[in-house]
């Protein structure tokens, strides 16, 4: 090939790759400046290397200026494109953007006017020996070439501070933005030179041939490291990039032939010819790549990965295996396990939803802390929980700060939650449109980064883990009820079976002054304190267990809940006024936070008063000792479709080894208690789809919270 031929080549290579790189970054996500701005430099510098290799063989000298000032067009725009899409890459926003900006498409909006004179491109000339067409310089040229590179060194400098100050992925997603576009414009720096008569080869023409390096490595960074947020799967990508340097080599190489074959005929067009063989290559990327793209990709995968790839296999077989667990840390265990030797995680957490908490706790985990882990908990109103819900992907720490639509104080609460789970990705377990877990990973121990090959794979295993979990879920939900239900009708038989012989037993006490008033008269005279502590203790005793039943009877057998519209405010009003006789003779002192609720709910109205009634009672016992007697009402709606009751006291409080087992049916705490009200409050509750949580500091206080739906 002649020097001329390496020209055409390397420019027209240089146009075709960087014409698919913008069409592919475009259409990936149009709406987002960083891809429009990217698009646009890029497709300045396609303007200026096609228009560049066709001038080099204009067929007359009309032709060759109409070209040069068309490619100078491209060239003026290329400078402050390339600032333009640094500043939208690196998050520059404020009055430098604005000014500095301004000012450089001024500028090449002025020299676009000269463009169109001879004091900027005046018509080409023949160059050197080969006596083929080069731009020729005006008498503004030199002026503006050092102001144009001025324009680039300033982009190419915030890239490479940018760099220095970043860590992680972003790191490196700028390092190879910095070298590939430093690469470019060195390379393309050698088309300047036939300007000034300067031939030195062999830096031009074959540096030329360098240019191209840059989508190369934008294309790499897509790859490896989501540039710009592009999610690709490598190994479709790498084959049907393939695919497209096959076909392009064939066009450059039949553009080659038909220019030395065809070049001498008088009728020939090279510009037209070019053109037409530049859409038939289009038309071929086309219809080829569906009729090849699955052996291509097998081709791919195996000369990326390699033996790597070995562990989609490994997770492939983790998701067959997991549907058949029924055990939720079984599953946990089992599924981090699976990741950490497939993909060598150094630290990996499973965080599953907790009703009770209304968070997001660590299930099971490996290389972290467990004392530190006991105490991680995401409220489900966290930005991190929000922002997986409403963007149910993978999310790496390093693209934290790269989120639209979050405020300052969201993003650095999310990277703390990451930080505390020791996490760069996490990855949310979907189950339709709820948040049902969160699976936290840390660094790979190759230091590789996370391919979206890796983040693909992991999020279907992590669909199919939330799916099991709620499974499991609804599996220890309905066993549970079952055995409720037996351990109920048991209870209903034994009750039966101990109140049968007291009722004549307590008969009998009744009558049996009545029946022999003078044995027992003379009884009560021989040990008259004997005898009535003993009648009274016995008859005492007896309507205690009788009361016992009564409630056991009611627990077990409790009634489910008919729904009708209830006024919140109105029926705790109302319990407060049966309850008000105990606490004036307490001297409890009441404060109500209800006030201003105004809120009507589902649910049944006889229930929800034994709920509250149970609760006010509880609390009036606890403060039988206490000096501060303080109770407190508080409701309010806690989201558009739930109300939230909180009764707070300052009583004797419950402590922390006692706390878990408050709702267990026939457990107590109280001198007399029967260990069921709170049982029934824990059971009446559950009947209306809400929750209940309980806080309490010994020796200064317990708070009971019930959060009730709005409708059923």
């Amino acid at each position: 090939m002649t020097i001329l031929d390496h020209y055409v080549a390397s420019l027209s290579i240089t146009a075709f790759t960087f014409f698919c790189v913008a069409v592919f970054v475009y259409f990936n996500n149009r709406k987002r400046d960083v891809n429009q701005t990217f698009t646009l430099w890029v497709l300045t510098v396609t303007i200026w290397s096609f228009g560049e290799s066709r001038l080099i063989i204009a067929p007359n000298d009309a032709i060759a200026l109409f070209l040069a000032r068309l490619i100078y067009a491209g060239i003026i725009f290329i400078g402050p494109t390339f600032v333009h899409f640094v500043y939208v890459f690196l998050g520059i926003t404020g009055k430098k953007r604005r000014h500095v900006l301004s000012s450089f498409y001024l500028f090449s909006v002025i020299s676009l006017i000269f463009n169109f004179t001879n004091l900027l491109t005046p018509p080409p000339v023949a160059k050197f020996s080969f006596r083929y067409y080069w731009g020729a310089t005006g008498i503004i040229y030199p002026y503006h070439l050092v102001i144009w590179w001025m324009i680039v060194m300033y982009g190419l400098f915030e890239l490479f501070k940018a760099c220095s100050l970043s860590t992680g992925a972003r790191r490196n997603q700028l390092k190879y933005v910095f070298w590939g576009a430093l690469i470019g414009y060195l390379c393309g720096a050698s088309n300047y030179l036939p300007f000034f008569n300067i031939e030195l080869y062999p830096y031009n023409p074959f540096a030329t041939y360098g240019v191209p390096v840059f989508p190369i490595v934008v294309t790499y960074a897509i790859f490896a490291y989501r540039l710009m947020d592009i999610n690709v799967i490598i190994t479709r990508s790498l084959a049907y990039g393939a695919l497209t340097t096959i076909i392009a080599g064939t066009y450059i190489g039949l553009m080659v032939v038909i220019d030395r074959f065809f070049g001498g005929v008088a009728q020939y067009n090279p510009i037209v010819a070019h053109a037409l063989l530049f859409i038939g290559a289009l038309c071929a990327l086309i219809y080829v790549l569906p009729q090849m793209k699955i052996r291509a990709i097998e081709l791919a995968r195996r000369a990326v990965f390699g033996g790597k790839y070995d562990y989609q296999q490994e997770l492939i077989e983790a998701a067959k295996k997991i549907p058949t667990m029924l055990d939720l840390e079984q599953l946990g265990d089992y599924i981090l396990t699976k990741i950490r030797n497939a993909m060598m995680i150094d630290k990996l957490s499973l965080l599953v939803y907790d009703e009770a908490e209304e968070a997001y706790l660590v299930l099971t985990s490996f290389g972290l802390d467990k004392d530190i882990l006991s105490r991680v908990k995401i409220d489900e109103n966290s930005g991190l929980v929000g922002f997986l819900k409403s963007r149910p992907e993978p999310i790496l720490k390093d693209e934290l700060e790269r989120i639209d639509k979050v405020s300052i104080e969201d993003r650095d609460l999310m990277k703390k939650q990451f930080d505390s789970l020791g996490a760069e990705l996490c990855i949310p377990l979907m189950v339709k449109d709820d948040l049902a877990g969160i699976l936290a990973l840390g660094n790979k121990r190759t230091k590789d980064m996370f391919t979206e090959e890796d983040l693909q794979s992991l999020l279907a295993l992590a669909n199919q883990v939330a799916l099991t979990t709620e499974y499991i879920k609804a599996v220890d939900k309905i066993s549970s009820e079952k055995r409720y239900v037996g351990l109920g009708k048991a209870a209903m038989r034994m009750a039966h079976d101990i109140k049968n012989p007291l009722v004549p037993l307590k008969t009998f006490l009744q009558i049996l002054p009545v029946k022999y008033p003078r044995e027992f008269a003379k009884m009560a005279k021989l040990d008259a304190e004997f005898t009535g502590r003993f009648y009274g203790s016995a008859l005492e005793g007896i309507d205690r267990i009788n009361r016992l039943i009564e409630r056991a009877l009611h627990y077990v057998g409790h009634p489910q809940p008919h729904f009708s519209r209830v006024k919140l405010d109105v029926l705790l009003d109302e319990v407060l006024t049966q309850e008000d006789v105990s606490m004036r003779k307490a001297k409890i002192q009441l404060k109500k936070q209800y006030k201003s609720l105004d809120s009507d709910i589902e649910a049944d109205r006889e229930q929800l008063m034994e709920l509250f009634s149970n609760l006010i009672s509880n609390s009036i016992d606890a403060m039988e000792e206490s000096q501060t007697k303080k109770l407190t009402i508080k409701a309010q709606k806690s989201r558009s479709d739930q109300v939230a009751v909180e009764i707070v006291d300052t009583g004797c409080g419950i402590s922390r080894d006692k706390i878990n087992t408050v709702f267990d049916p026939f457990i107590t705490y109280k001198h007399k208690g029967s260990g069921l009200g709170l049982a029934i409050v824990k059971k009446i509750v559950d009947d209306h789809h809400g929750s209940v949580e309980v806080k309490s500091t010994p020796g200064k206080g317990t708070s009971f919270k019930i959060t009730l739906l709005k409708k059923q």
